[in-house]
């Protein structure tokens, strides 16, 4: 009898045992329960503090680009002005180079100040277009094209043609000389003032100022004896 109360008491501090072993299991992992909790709660609020600073620091950034895109475009546009000006001014002294060949002003030329007024005016707008042709410029003038072309060989000793290609290599010598050609290449240049072919461009230009476009765009200078206003042994080739 007394061993069995023995092992009843046994048993019993062994489920004591056992239960105060589970007690200290359980508060150790609530410790770390709440352990982990406090760090997921501090790293979520550095994480939030730097996603504010993050923020903050990318809205700045945005700011800051959207001022230099700002900058830049307001820039281009000044650029972009100041070549229509240059091209405009580019323009005028084409005609200008060709109406210094007219030297003696007499009373006839007098009354072809208009005619000459309206042609150049009928040329600087039509004269980017390659495939411009004599009769596109007649029919802009409002003539026919055998009144357009005495006109112009009365004022400017040419035929049609050749007036459209003066023109197209005096804009050129401008650009190239005025620096407004920048980063443009010969040929370029060439399309830029309505001719189709630069080797022909290039060809007509050295004839007619005496130096290879790409000489003038490194620093060479045309020929006083050279102007395109002038023509020597022109032939009646395309513009």
């Amino acid at each position: 009898m007394r061993k069995l109360f023995e092992t009843i008491r046994a048993a019993r501090w062994l489920e004591l045992c056992i239960a105060v072993g589970l007690i200290c299991i359980l508060l150790v992992l609530a410790l770390g329960v709440f352990a982990l909790a406090v760090i997921i709660r501090a790293r979520t609020r550095y994480l939030l503090r730097n996603r504010a600073a993050l923020e903050e620091k990318l809205e700045k950034q945005r700011l800051a680009l959207t001022q230099q895109k700002q900058l830049l475009l307001e820039r281009t546009e000044a650029l972009s002005e100041q070549n229509r000006r240059l091209m405009k001014q580019n323009e005028q002294m084409a005609g200008m180079q060709m109406a210094i060949s007219r030297a003696a002003v007499s009373e006839q030329e007098k009354k072809d100040a208009g005619f000459v007024d309206k042609l150049m005016d009928s040329v600087r707008e039509l004269y980017k277009n390659p495939d411009l042709e004599v009769n596109d410029l007649a029919e802009h003038m409002g003539m026919s094209r055998s009144v357009l072309n005495s006109r112009i060989q009365e004022c400017f000793g040419k035929s049609i043609g050749q007036f459209i290609r003066a023109y197209r290599l005096n804009v050129a010598k401008e650009m190239i000389s005025s620096g407004q050609s920048g980063d443009m290449n010969v040929s370029e240049i060439a399309y830029e003032v309505g001719f189709n072919d630069p080797k022909y461009f290039t060809r007509c230009f050295t004839r007619e100022f005496s130096v290879a476009p790409s000489i003038m765009m490194n620093g060479g200078k045309p020929s006083d004896e050279g102007d395109a206003s002038i023509m020597p042994e022109d032939t009646e080739e395309p513009a």
